[in-house]
């Protein structure tokens, strides 16, 4: 009898330290915690991770929200590289500092960080995530369920959900 209460006590543990709990019947590609931190509208060379619209029709699209990720529950983002400057530009930085043994090393190897922010465009932010544009959002925290669109590092919001803030 004990044997059946341990059992089900390390069933019942198991279940509590799930980190997300999915909609039956629903796969996501990525499942993150972000904190909203600004909204932008979208000008001419803006830059998303994301899309909540329709992907067949993008021109309603007018602002970006962007998030601070606090937590990666399911899936991987891409870690942003940065190439070193080109060997000509090297040389002449170092001529100008006068390294000049600095001349004959180049680094040809590109600096990696990890995703800190993530980029969601979206047709009203207001409607979307209950932020205006233009003004600070209330750093409010959200769990956003992802799939992806066509390549590795483009995402389609599919769901979102506020969290309690801690």
């Amino acid at each position: 009898m004990t044997r059946r209460y341990a059992l089900i006590f390390l069933l019942l543990a198991g279940c509590a330290h799930s980190a997300v709990r999915l909609p039956s019947g629903q796969d996501y590609d990525l499942i993150l915690d972000g904190t909203t931190v600004a909204v932008r509208p979208i000008v001419k060379g803006s830059v998303s991770d994301a899309i909540a619209a329709n992907v067949e029709d993008l021109s309603g699209l007018k602002s970006i929200v962007y998030f601070r990720i606090d937590k990666i529950h399911k899936g991987k983002l891409e870690n942003i590289k940065i190439e070193p400057p080109s060997r000509s530009q090297q040389i002449q930085d170092a001529v100008k500092r006068k390294e000049f043994l600095k001349v004959l090393d180049y680094d040809d190897t590109p600096t990696e960080f990890e995703r800190q922010r993530f980029r969601i465009a979206v047709t009203d932010s207001f409607i979307v995530f209950g932020v205006e544009d233009g003004e600070e959002p209330a750093q409010i925290p959200y769990r956003l369920y992802l799939s992806r669109y066509k390549t590795a590092d483009t995402f389609v919001l599919k769901r979102h959900e506020e969290l309690p803030k801690s």
